[in-house]
């Protein structure tokens, strides 16, 4: 793998593994969020793992993880106060404190 690649960030020198299952290629990859990692796994076999489930299956199943990985974003992103510092969001223990404190 010494030649030059256009794309070089895909290709990983694989050439000490004899075999290589979706768990190697995440980690090859370094993806590390759970939702890409179950996205990912699902495309890779999709339609192909048995259980009754069809390729259309695992398509959409894939889609609502990744649905989900853009609602975990939207919930870790700073929320900007109306003097443009950041705030963090609010957890459940910050709102009760809100709650009691202007009580």
């Amino acid at each position: 793998m010494k030649e030059r690649r256009k794309y070089p960030h895909y290709y990983k020198d694989v050439t000490t593994l004899k075999e290589v299952d979706v768990y190697r290629v995440l980690k090859l990859f370094n993806v590390t969020d759970p939702c890409i990692q179950h996205s990912i796994k699902k495309l890779l076999v999709a339609g192909g793992r048995g259980g009754g489930k069809d390729i259309s299956k695992d398509i959409q199943e894939a889609i609502d993880t990744l649905e989900r990985w853009k609602e975990i974003q939207a919930e870790d992103a700073p929320v900007v106060t109306d003097l443009g510092k950041p705030k963090p969001p609010k957890t459940n223990l910050n709102a009760a404190l809100d709650i009691y404190l202007n009580f």
